[in-house]
């Protein structure tokens, strides 16, 4: 093999490793933005399922306070 040869066989592998190293530089950044697409959406699905559940819990503590003065009235009728 002549120099020549060895330095253009080089510079195919070069180019051949530079391509492939572009390929999945490209391929990370595509996937680093779904994830982070994925992971915003699972925030805002959290969040609104946080708020469901709060306002669940108020309703149940306000019917359990109507609950607590309606059977205080009825026990206050039958003294």
């Amino acid at each position: 093999m002549t120099w020549w040869q060895v330095i253009t066989l080089a510079g195919a592998f070069i180019g051949t490793a530079g391509v492939i190293a572009t390929l999945i530089l490209r391929t990370t950044a595509r996937l680093d933005k779904r994830i982070d697409g994925v992971h915003e959406e699972a925030v805002a699905d959290r969040r609104q399922w946080q708020a469901t559940m709060d306002a669940f819990r108020q309703e149940m503590l306000r019917l359990a306070e109507r609950q607590s003065r309606t059977e205080g009235r009825l026990e206050a009728g039958d003294d």
